[in-house]
């Protein structure tokens, strides 16, 4: 397995996972362009190479961070498979 292959099989079953819960609301503002509120969040869940990080004390770069999102009813399946089971 190639080092690329093998961080994109980590981010995909080990990356920090986030439900969305969004209102109705929310939900037909996002259907009125064809998207789902986890469709417009997506791109905005991997960063850029380097991203500075700013705190209080040390300013530093993240290399790489990736956060997945979904729905509460895709988590046990996306929870399953990052357990390795089907």
């Amino acid at each position: 397995m190639s080092t690329a292959t093998f961080r994109k099989w980590v981010a995909a079953r080990w990356s920090p996972l986030c439900l969305v819960i969004a209102s109705p609301e929310a939900e037909a503002l996002c259907a009125a362009s064809g998207l789902c509120v986890v469709d417009l969040l997506a791109p905005h869940c991997v960063s850029t190479p380097n991203a500075p990080i700013r705190t209080s004390e040390v300013p530093f770069r993240l290399r790489e961070f990736t956060l997945r999102i979904a729905y509460p009813a895709e988590c046990e399946a996306l929870c399953s498979e990052a357990r390795g089971g089907a």
